[in-house]
């Protein structure tokens, strides 16, 4: 049994044909057959019915289904060779999430180009919901957890949920119970006292809420009132300065937004930590499970958690 013969016999297992199988492989039907007789030697049964029409047989249905994971770990492991041997264009695909970029990209990018100029660094956008089936062409996936599974990931920060509100807002609506609700909320983080307060909400081009609001929401069990929502991670912060509603968001990136921020927005807004239980504030660089890290990858990696460990003691 070799890669050949099973090519042969799942392209003859597709094509539910021999003449067809031999046209679309450009070998003859003879050595089709004759690789298929010596595959049916070796495993003990057939693995076709031969008739009016050829189908498989319930071994060769198993067989099929073994054949193509076996080649599909085939090709995967000589791309990850490849990948790690020659990387002969140095191109470095980073994906970020359609919601927007880490705030901190930028600057982190340059440092990088700067530091290893053999590479050249490349920015895509992907669905946070379907990444881990769309990571053709992408190296890494810069993003806040949860994913969805298929992925592996390497955390760089490891941190808390908070909530960023307008001052003005939860005085407006609260009047004369906000002091004694933010109170408990600094001792509490219990979110469910801000349900009051219209939120900003994060949703992707189809519909769905971002993964990690969606996840705290039904901790809570609360569904607060809409104050805006868009696609866009930027605009909501920037509409939340203007008081529209509160944001939620790690600890981390709002920090860093604000201090990207004018001194006046920063005094104007209240950042309250918030208990999210089970669910930590992770941000991962992740890839495909089973692919082999190369020496750009590897270094990327690397250059981040530098650049968060630098960087965070100014915020």
């Amino acid at each position: 049994m070799n890669f050949l013969s099973l090519e042969y016999f799942t392209a003859i297992a597709e094509e539910k044909s021999f003449t067809k199988a031999a046209e679309r492989l450009f070998v003859s039907q003879q050595s089709l057959s004759e690789h298929v007789k010596k595959l049916e030697a070796e495993i003990g049964c057939p693995l076709f019915k031969r008739g009016r029409t050829l189908s498989l047989t319930s071994a060769g249905e198993i067989f099929l289904h073994g054949s193509r994971d076996i080649l599909a770990t085939r090709d995967q492991t000589l791309l990850d060779i490849s990948a790690l041997t020659h990387e002969s264009s140095n191109q470095l695909t980073i994906a970020t999430a359609t919601f927007g970029t880490p705030p901190f990209l930028s600057d982190l990018l340059l440092q990088f180009s700067a530091d290893y100029p053999q590479y050249r660094t490349i920015i895509a956008k992907r669905l946070v919901r379907d990444i881990a089936s769309h990571m053709d062409g992408v190296n890494l996936y810069i993003s806040w957890l949860p994913l969805n599974d298929g992925l592996k990931h390497c955390p760089i920060i490891d941190d808390t949920f908070a909530a960023v509100v307008s001052k003005s807002l939860p005085n407006k609506i609260y009047e004369s119970r906000w002091p004694a609700i933010e109170a408990e909320l600094l001792a509490t983080r219990n979110l469910s006292l801000l349900a009051e307060v219209p939120f900003v909400y994060l949703y992707d081009r189809d519909g769905y809420l971002a993964p990690d609001l969606d996840v705290i929401f039904k901790y809570y069990s609360i569904h607060p009132a809409e104050g805006f929502q868009s696609e866009n991670s930027d605009l909501n912060f920037s509409i939340c300065l203007n008081g529209a509603g509160v944001y939620l968001a790690p600890l981390d990136l709002i920090r860093r937004k604000l201090k990207q921020s004018s001194s006046e927005a920063r005094e104007a807004v209240a950042v309250y930590p918030i208990d999210t239980g089970e669910l930590k504030a992770t941000l991962a660089l992740s890839y495909q499970k089973g692919h082999i890290l190369n020496n750009a990858e590897k270094r990327f990696i690397d250059a981040t958690r530098q650049y968060i460990l630098r960087t965070q003691n100014d915020l």
